[in-house]
């Protein structure tokens, strides 16, 4: 159930939506065109344009990202092996080099 709070005549409207007789939700539609209008829900901003959704912007609270220094220590004893192979006439993979 849906109850208008406010009524903004040729720009849309405030509504509270109910679920169960508690409050769910806010919402404001904005009137932006024919037909076409931005619903607001909390932190998501939807579009529509004749009752098609198409765009939708969730906004996500974030803290920025910071650099730490960091010790690195490497381990040197390591190796590594390779093969290279071809393809013969016969289309079988052979060895051609090993390192």
């Amino acid at each position: 159930m849906i109850h208008n709070t406010k009524i903004k005549k040729g720009f849309g409207n405030e509504g509270i939506v109910y679920k169960n007789k508690l409050e769910y939700c806010k919402l404001t539609d904005k009137t932006i065109g024919d037909e076409t209008f931005i619903r607001t829900i909390d932190n998501t901003t939807i579009k529509y344009i004749q009752n098609t959704i198409v765009y939708i912007d969730n906004k996500i609270n974030s803290k920025r990202i910071e650099s730490v220094n960091i010790d690195l220590s490497r381990d040197i004893n390591y190796g590594s092996f390779d093969i290279e192979t071809a393809l013969d006439s016969n289309n079988k993979f052979i060895t051609i080099s090993c390192g």
